[in-house]
């Protein structure tokens, strides 16, 4: 932790001293196990980098600070320190009297520093030296610069620290490197520096160094591997030679048998193929004298080859499925002394997957029931194999379960359903359904129109044992009997089929229908401005143009909107997040007698998401949801249309001259905008209808009855039409015309609309009539 509450408990024992130097003999230093505490006297010093809870982010600002350094600024005494697990200080490195290692936990400060002071007393000078020393880690936690980062110097001045890769590791483990170190001259001093970065947050690691020792090799020795040294089967050997600036080639010799020569440095070999066992190498030197040197024997063991392990993640033993379910196989697979190379599964006893990389799965298809005995066999890299075996049971797939039929919904009221109905052309038509699958889990939704398959999805829809309802959206539905099943599928392939619905879609009669929804439109859906082309005209080529029958659009907003009410014909929407704003449609036909045909207006029904503009032959009629000016293929539209978007038919607020269609070829034209380059959607169709002139009624004609009681004095005419005149003649010719004149008419009275004119009975024959205007 980067607090500085311990610093003060050790900052008594901080002292300064002179600098005196550890001694490198013919021998080395020998092994210093630090059974005492080692002082700036025995070579020993610390220091710490400044800085206030920082830290180096990278090692490369570590490498550049420690440039910086000289060796005459790390010359404190080691504090020590009695803890078991060494504690955080801010004062750099320290002598534990627990443990008896030296220790580093820096906390408070940027890094701490140690300094071990050598000199050459070998008695010549020297090229090279073996450092040597066990490494441990306490409280491993993550940090930017792992570990410790170590230097030599030949005179301790800043920049002069050259790095030492094999010693700069957080690995535990004894820790060995060979330096080449130029001329060391005898009574010469050298310097190494061990650098610990603080860590960024949280706990800080410590790093222990113990048994320490430097030795100079001899004029030509083997330093990599080291004597007794093991290694796992089938890895390569690695062997440094260190040898003296004059040998200019090196031969290395495993088991008295010349092995390999290398006639430049450095000289690293590699030895590879070998069985377990023990085994001697030794290595001669040709100097530039054409001397031959000789290096002592090492001794190295190749432990034999440990087969992987593998065990089962799931399935577990035991586990049962039901029929057609695929089941996914998970194992691990570990080698401690090479690598898996793959595993392999069967299921009774049949190879149905290999796998070479983790993580190792598979996945078993078309189980039928019955049980199955699954084997995964992992082969490391060197060929050893290891085999684990589990049983499972498949049992058969019972379909799925429709709880609640298929219905149509006529209201936002779910309880609001029929089974029939009977909507406008272009309306919108809801089902639901509800389903649930006991033993696996329902998988999808297939419907139907008749035989025809209208929709499917593969979406998942309820775990196995829960219920879920599923909605389907006929869309812009089409003219005529719809007789809608649905067929629920299970995970396993199982189906249930509802019962039917019909919905009954009737076109406007007093409309005659000149586009009708569902009709055939060419369409540009590439991003392209179409607005130079005069892409609106009645002449426009758009031959190159898809085609597709509408309702068209996408949809990729993954929440389900497709599933309820996909499009008839997919285009193309553009790239997710930069979605092309405007796409184009045209729809030609043609009229023959339109000047005669005496219709009066025109009417628009438009389908769209999000905004759009309507052109008949070039003119613009409607502009709806946009309401930027000028429009080009850019603008957006006024947000996404709220609950009409996509679903509902716009109908344009005023009849349109039918003078805008013309004789012969005419044709409408549709942009569709997107409200943003990020909308999840499009919809579009349209309708084109025409309202024929209304009739001539004639008048209606006066209907006239008698109303008489036998033996009164009078009786009623009753008769249909106010206006009239009501006349009376004594006869009827067929060779004369008859005396009509006006009817005797006691009085007058309406019932409605029908009138009531009371005349005298007369004992001679008498004809009564209407006439109208």
């Amino acid at each position: 932790m980067k607090t500085l509450s311990t610093i003060a408990a050790v900052a008594v024992a901080t002292t300064f001293a002179l600098q005196s130097a550890i001694q490198v003999g013919p021998t080395g230093t020998g092994t210093l196990t630090f059974d005492t505490a080692p002082t700036a006297a025995d070579g020993w010093t610390t220091a710490s980098l400044p800085g206030d809870h920082s830290t180096y982010e990278t090692i490369a600002a570590l490498d550049a600070a420690i440039a910086g350094i000289s060796a005459s600024y790390v010359r404190t005494n080691l504090p020590t320190d009695t803890s078991a697990t060494p504690a955080t200080s801010a004062l750099g490195f320290r002598y534990n009297t627990t443990g008896h290692y030296i220790q580093s936990r820096p906390t408070g400060i940027a890094a701490t520093l140690l300094l071990a002071t050598l000199q050459n007393n070998t008695g010549s000078a020297a090229n090279f030296i073996t450092i040597t020393y066990d490494m441990n880690s306490f409280n491993p936690a993550t940090e930017a610069i792992v570990g410790f980062r170590v230097y030599w110097s030949l005179t301790g001045a800043a920049n002069s620290w050259q790095l030492i890769p094999e010693l700069s590791t957080g690995t535990p483990g004894t820790l060995t490197a060979t330096v080449n170190v130029g001329t060391w001259n005898q009574g010469a001093t050298l310097y190494l520096l061990w650098a610990d970065d603080n860590a960024a947050s949280g706990t800080d690691p410590s790093y222990t160094i113990d048994n320490f020792s430097v030795v100079v090799p001899s004029t030509f020795a083997i330093t990599t591997p080291t004597n007794n040294q093991t290694f796992a089967f089938g890895l390569p050997i690695p062997v440094h030679i260190a040898a003296p600036a004059n040998v200019v080639s090196v031969t290395l010799y495993l088991e008295g048998n010349e092995y390999a020569t290398l006639t430049s440095t450095p000289f690293d070999f590699a030895i590879s193929n070998l069985l377990s066992g023990t085994y001697s190498i030794y290595a001669s030197g040709l100097t530039s004298d054409n001397q031959t040197i000789f290096s002592s024997t090492v001794v190295f063991t190749v432990q034999p080859n440990q087969p992987p392990t593998v065990s089962f993640v799931r399935p577990t033993d035991g586990a049962t499925f039901a029929a057609g379910l695929p089941i996914t196989v998970t194992v691990n697979a570990t080698d401690s002394d090479g690598g898996v190379g793959s595993v392999a599964f069967y299921s009774n006893g049949t190879l149905f997957a290999t796998v070479s990389n983790a993580p190792y799965t598979a996945i078993i298809s078309n189980t039928v029931p019955g049980a199955i005995s699954l084997q995964a066999v992992a082969t490391d890299i060197l060929g050893a194999s290891s085999t684990n075996t589990i049983s499972i049971t498949v049992n058969p797939n019972s379909p799925p379960t429709i709880t609640s039929d298929l219905v149509i919904l006529q209201s936002a009221n779910p309880s609001n359903t029929v089974t029939e109905i009977t909507v406008p052309v272009g309306t919108a038509v809801t089902n639901l359904i509800w389903a649930t699958d006991t033993d696996t889990y329902l998988a999808g939704i297939r419907v139907y129109d008749g035989n025809n398959l209208i929709f499917q999805s593969a979406n998942v829809l309820a775990a196995s044992g829960g219920v879920t309802n599923y909605t389907y959206i006929m869309n812009d539905a089409l003219a005529g009997v719809h007789t809608l099943t649905a067929v629920i599928v299970d995970a396993g392939g199982m189906t249930v089929t509802s019962r039917p619905v019909t919905i009954t879609v009737t076109n406007n009669s007093n409309y005659a229908y000149i586009i009708t929804n569902g009709a055939y439109w060419r369409y540009k859906d590439d991003g392209s401005n179409q607005g130079p082309n005069n892409w609106t005209s009645v002449s426009f080529d758009d031959s190159s143009w898809a085609i597709g029958q509408a309702d068209l659009g996408y949809e990729i907003d993954g929440n389900g909107y497709a599933n309820l009410h996909p499009p008839r014909t997919t285009v193309n929407g553009g790239p997710v997040g930069a979605r092309f704003i405007t796409t184009y449609f045209r729809h030609s036909f043609y009229l023959t007698n339109w000047a005669q045909s005496g219709y009066t207006n025109l009417v628009l029904h438009l389908l769209r998401d999000d905004g759009a503009v309507v052109y008949i032959n070039g003119t613009p009629v409607w502009t709806n949801n946009i309401t930027a000016s000028p429009i080009t293929y850019t603008t957006v539209a006024a947000g996404t249309g709220g609950s009409e978007d996509g679903t509902v038919y716009n109908v344009y607020g005023a009849p349109l001259p039918p003078s805008l269609l013309q004789e012969g070829l005419n044709v409408v034209a549709v942009e569709i905008h997107q409200a943003s380059a990020t909308s999840s959607d499009i919809s579009f169709d349209l309708m084109l209808m025409a309202e024929p002139p209304s009739p001539v009624v004639p008048p209606a004609r006066p209907n006239i009855g008698l109303a008489y009681t036998a033996g009164a004095p009078q009786m009623t005419l009753r008769i249909t039409n106010a206006n009239f005149t009501l006349q009376e003649a004594p006869a009827i010719s067929v060779t004369g015309s008859p005396a009509w004149g006006p009817a005797s008419v006691l009085n007058w009275s309406t019932n409605g609309s029908i009138i009531n004119a009371t005349i005298p009975v007369s004992q001679t024959k008498r004809f009564y009539r209407i006439t109208i205007p």
